[in-house]
C-alpha cells in the first residue's frame, strides 16, 4: 500500500471516528432530554385540572361530581394527600 492510499484510510477512519463522536454526542443530548421531560413523574404522563373547589371554613374541600364518577369515589371511601416535590396530590387510597 503506498502512502496516497495510507492517507486515504487514515482520513476516512478519522470522518468514520468524528461521525461517531457527533451520533454520541446526540444520543446524550436527546437522553438528557427526555431524563428531563420524565422528571419524576413518568412517561406521557398526562397533568391537567379537571375540577377546583375551596377550601371552607373548616377546612373542607367539595369533590365535584365529575371527579367522583371518574374516580368512581363513593361515601367512606379513603383518599390520600401526597406530596411531591412542592405539589400537594390526591390519590384514591
Amino acid at each position: 500500500m503506498d502512502l496516497r492510499h495510507t492517507s486515504i484510510l487514515v482520513s476516512t477512519i478519522i470522518c468514520i471516528l468524528y461521525i461517531l463522536l457527533i451520533l454520541c454526542i446526540v444520543v446524550v443530548v436527546l437522553g438528557f432530554t427526555v431524563f428531563l421531560s420524565i422528571g419524576v413523574r413518568g412517561l406521557n404522563r398526562e397533568r391537567r385540572v379537571i375540577a377546583s373547589s375551596k377550601i371552607t371554613r373548616r377546612f373542607q374541600v367539595t369533590l365535584t361530581k365529575e371527579v367522583r364518577e371518574r374516580f368512581n369515589l363513593k361515601m367512606g371511601d379513603l383518599i390520600l394527600f401526597v406530596v411531591e416535590g412542592d405539589r400537594l396530590l390526591i390519590e384514591k387510597g
